[in-house]
């Protein structure tokens, strides 16, 4: 029985961070489009920004799971 309430809270847990995580990222994409929205005519720097953006976007999930690895 303590072993399936852990297993629970450990997917609890992980679906918690996920979405969590989920979250984030929208929220990053919506700063994104209204920071965006006004511009007309697209820069090389501009282009350079929307490459290594979604980088980060991508890094985020991964600190989540190592965050959760040291803290458990």
């Amino acid at each position: 029985m303590v072993k399936l309430i852990r297993t629970l809270f450990g997917l609890i847990l992980q679906s918690t961070i996920y979405f969590i995580s989920f979250a984030i990222v929208s929220q990053y994409w919506v700063y994104h489009l209204e920071l965006l929205s006004g511009i007309k005519k697209a820069t090389p720097m501009l282009n350079h920004y929307e490459h290594l953006l979604p980088l980060f976007h991508q890094l985020n999930p991964v600190c989540n799971i190592m965050a959760q690895r040291q803290f458990s």
